[in-house]
């Protein structure tokens, strides 16, 4: 899956298209007869002037899937082709559109939609953990969208800035699994980073990932941080235990 395009008139909404990219991605790597390709190889052709046929070569895939994100204020628009890497014909093309409340909606029909077009066939355990959410409101979502792109930079004013904007989330949604997961993974982030390197900082994030893990056990996101942390802390057998069940949960490629 290739990065979706930011069509949005805002380019600050980037984070929302890369981030819906990584969603997807986490979401077919639940079925267990695909094999999808991790976000850290897809992002390498973010921009890339290449064609899909010459991506799906140097990635060894059969199917490439290539779209875009248009979000206008509170209205989304997303639009999607599946091509075959073979013979770069169209498998299919469709649009979705929405609301930012039903980004959860859309995210599963397309999901849905991908993996019918490949003449896959969904188990019950697929349906159910395509069906699970990590929240059911869309200003946790935003959050973490926001959040993750800033992790992934790894800059020092980045991490503060994800981390105040998960503090400030918490306070407005209120208890959020996906919110604590977003603050574990950024203190793990800000401690491997040299710019909060005290036990405080790994402390708080070994709450705030025990926090998300309460309100929702199967959660790979808070899984990783807890393991994480518990490998700067020096305890192996944990940091493998907990990563193992975040693979076996959705294959994060991170994990």
């Amino acid at each position: 899956m290739l990065p979706f395009e930011n069509l949005s008139p805002d380019p600050d909404n980037a984070f929302f298209a890369d981030g819906l990219t990584e969603e997807i991605i986490a979401d077919l790597s639940k079925i267990r007869a695909l094999r999808v390709i991790s976000r850290t190889s897809a992002m390498t052709f973010k921009g890339a002037k290449k064609s899909a046929l010459a991506i799906a070569r140097e990635l060894n895939v059969r199917h490439v899937l290539e779209g875009s994100v248009r979000r206008a204020g509170n209205h989304l628009r997303i639009t999607a082709q599946l091509i075959e890497g073979a013979t770069d014909a169209h498998v299919w093309a469709d649009k979705y559109t929405g609301t930012l409340d039903d980004v959860f909606d859309l995210q599963e029909r397309l999901s849905r939609r991908i993996v019918e077009a490949l003449k896959g066939q969904l188990s019950p355990d697929d349906e159910r953990r395509l069906a699970a959410r990590a929240t059911s409101d869309p200003r946790a979502y935003d959050a973490w969208l926001r959040a993750r792109q800033l992790f992934h930079t790894y800059g020092r004013e980045e991490l503060e800035r994800g981390f105040q904007l998960l503090r400030e989330a918490l306070a407005t949604v209120g208890e959020n699994a996906l919110v604590y997961a977003g603050l574990a993974i950024t203190c793990f982030a800000l401690y491997d980073g040299g710019v909060r390197h005290d036990e405080e900082t790994l402390r708080l994030g070994e709450e705030y990932a025990s926090k998300a893990l309460a309100i929702d056990p199967e959660m790979p996101a808070a899984l990783f941080a807890l393991g994480q942390i518990r490998w700067k802390r020096g305890d192996a057998v944990t940091f493998l235990r907990v990563l193992k069940r975040a693979v076996e949960l959705a294959r994060d490629s991170d994990a």
